[in-house]
């Protein structure tokens, strides 16, 4: 019998960091901040991110000392442009979800969307997260 196989519509990027802009739909990004917050929701023991990944990270990477998380959440954990396609919506490769810094996957989206300044600035629009405190630890 042959395996079933699954087709999906091309990846938005085929690099994690976005290289073109992308004229996404409104309709696109509130169906991404619900698919994200209904996995925020989920309850589960797995471990996405760790305070001591953060601690070691946020300084390496952007030379400041990272705040304490205070708020954590289920996440996908590796939100980025080729792990999403455009229509119908998926978000791919999901084996390292788990528990991670509220507002991680939309602060991951954006930093990997910050070649491209108006998709940064619909991924900001999209997750106002980012601009809370919880968002500021991530």
């Amino acid at each position: 019998m042959d395996e079933p196989v699954l087709s999906v519509d091309p990846v938005l990027s085929v690099d994690p960091v976005l290289q073109h802009d992308l004229p996404l739909p409104g309709s696109w990004w509130t169906d991404l901040a619900g698919t994200l917050a209904k996995v925020a929701a989920a309850t589960t023991d797995r471990v996405a991110v760790r305070q001591q990944y953060m601690d070691r990270a946020i300084p390496e990477f952007v030379g400041i000392a990272a705040p304490t998380v205070t708020t954590w959440t289920a996440a996908h954990g590796d939100v980025h442009w080729a792990n999403l396609t455009a229509s119908p919506l998926w978000i791919l490769d999901w084996e390292g979800w788990g528990m991670a810094p509220e507002g991680f996957d939309a602060a991951t989206l954006y930093a990997y969307a910050l070649l491209q300044p108006d998709t940064a600035t619909r991924v900001r629009t999209a997750f106002p997260v980012l601009g809370s405190p919880a968002g500021l630890a991530t």
